[in-house]
């Protein structure tokens, strides 16, 4: 069974992580969703943002919330928290 969309425009994911690189995080999720037949530039847009300090949380999860992305994902505790708030 596959899934079909009759909309044509992309999906879209903001992620947040925590650090200064993204390391093989980010190779290894675009990989992942490659295999499951989504690519970026093609019906995908991947917002992948780092969260270098605690400050910045807040502002960050406005910023992803604000672009009103399909799907939010957050890789750490303090970036979940700050997209529950942003989200409530």
């Amino acid at each position: 069974m596959a899934l079909c969309r009759a909309e044509s425009t992309p999906d879209s994911v903001s992620l947040a992580q925590p650090g200064r690189s993204h390391g093989n995080r980010q190779v290894l999720f675009t990989v992942e969703l490659e295999r499951l037949g989504y690519m970026e530039g093609r019906n995908l847009v991947l917002d992948w943002r780092l969260v270098t300090s605690a400050e910045r949380n807040a502002a960050l999860a406005a910023e992803l919330v604000a672009a009103k992305p399909d799907i939010l994902l957050a890789a750490g505790s303090q970036q979940v928290e700050a997209l529950k708030r942003a989200t409530a």
